[in-house]
């Protein structure tokens, strides 16, 4: 496969949005906080730009994987002769960043769980909705 930018991140990227097919990566933009024509950039091997460590982070964390196995998988593409770490390697790597994210998501659940003890039982009502919609619409 040839490549016309060597970056592992931006290959492996392409490789899993075209895995994903259509929406990938406005569903990716979305569940990282970027704009999708930014998605787009970090995708194209033509563009020269590669994207903050954080995002790329994120990204790496939104697909499952820790930012230095993303690399690998990548990496891998690039060099099929080189031996891509196995899945329980990576499985039980540790990616300090998203360890991050997710205490960060967990504060403001927190900060949220406390608000809530003082509402209604409609507007709870209301709040247990959307959080139904929210889940239906991660899943699909």
């Amino acid at each position: 496969m040839t490549q016309s930018n060597s970056d592992p991140f931006k290959v492996f990227l392409k490789h899993l949005l075209k895995k994903k097919g259509y929406g990938a990566q406005s569903e990716l933009a979305r569940n990282v906080g970027i704009r999708q024509q930014y998605v787009n950039q970090l995708a194209d091997l033509k563009n020269t730009r590669s994207g903050s460590e954080k995002v790329r982070r994120k990204i790496a964390g939104y697909f499952g994987f820790s930012y230095e196995s993303f690399l690998d998988r990548g990496r891998s593409i690039l060099n099929p002769g080189l031996k891509a770490k196995t899945e329980n390697q990576n499985k039980y790597q540790v990616d300090i960043s998203s360890m991050f994210l997710n205490l960060d998501q967990s504060l403001h659940i927190i900060q949220l769980l406390a608000r809530l003890e003082s509402m209604s039982s409609d507007a709870l009502s209301e709040v247990e909705k959307y959080i139904k919609f929210l889940i239906a619409d991660k899943g699909e």
